[in-house]
């Protein structure tokens, strides 16, 4: 009992070693440029023994991601707790995931659009991730849209992907150009969409002038935004 025991704690340890060792290669590398041979060696193990935890590098990319972002959520949801209006809260959830998040490490969020891309409909890895984001999202929206407007937004839950959608839009374009005034048109005309023309101000979006619009105005202006 005690040897199983042992046994257990070793490869608890084996596979957090593998799980940092891919971290930081994927953090520094694209995922086609990340080999396994290079993983197990950063790890300090065999590759051959890469298979006993993880049967390919699609699945150790994907271990990797789901952890990241559940960390990315956690402390991202510490400092809305921290936000009492609902406009700055849902214009800290915005900028947390289009900006702060991909700036913090560029080339994993790379690999994590690189994943999607990639993946085949029914990897579980991939899809569960995906919907995990979009849970936690869903949550967090709970405490920035008004009750009376959640329902234009199907309990939220097709803004949520509205959201992941533009996180991974605007990874790919990062890499070609990149500008503040975009994320901030983003995030201002998103706030609009939400909360109306009147939630437009908050703390983080520079205040502009404009006058009020519909929904429908709105699709046009985010394209717009969107490629500057």
């Amino acid at each position: 009992m005690e040897d199983m025991k042992m046994a257990q704690v070793k490869k608890a340890i084996v596979r957090d070693a593998i799980m940092r060792a891919a971290f930081d290669l994927f953090s520094q590398k694209d995922y086609a440029a990340t080999s396994l041979v290079e993983i197990a060696h950063t790890a300090g193990v065999s590759p051959a023994s890469l298979y006993v935890y993880f049967p390919s590098k699609f699945k150790i990319l994907w271990a990797v991601l789901r952890q990241w972002l559940v960390e990315e959520m956690n402390a991202l949801e510490k400092e809305i707790q921290k936000i009492t209006d609902p406009t700055g809260k849902l214009e800290h959830v915005l900028y947390g995931l289009w900006e702060k998040i991909p700036a913090a490490n560029s080339n994993l969020a790379a690999n994590f659009v690189h994943g999607i891309a990639t993946s085949p409909p029914d990897d579980a890895e991939c899809r569960n991730t995906v919907l995990y984001l979009e849970d936690r999202l869903n949550d967090l929206l709970q405490h920035c849209i008004p009750a009376d407007r959640r329902a234009m937004f199907g309990q939220n839950t097709e803004f949520s992907r509205f959201v992941i959608l533009t996180f991974d839009g605007l990874i790919v374009t990062s890499r070609f150009r990149c500008s503040e005034h975009q994320i901030d048109d983003l995030v201002r005309i998103a706030c609009m969409m939400v909360l109306g023309p009147s939630g437009e101000a908050g703390a983080l979006v520079h205040s502009q002038e404009m006058p009020p619009v519909t929904t429908r105005q709105l699709a046009p202006r985010m394209v717009q935004a969107y490629r500057r």
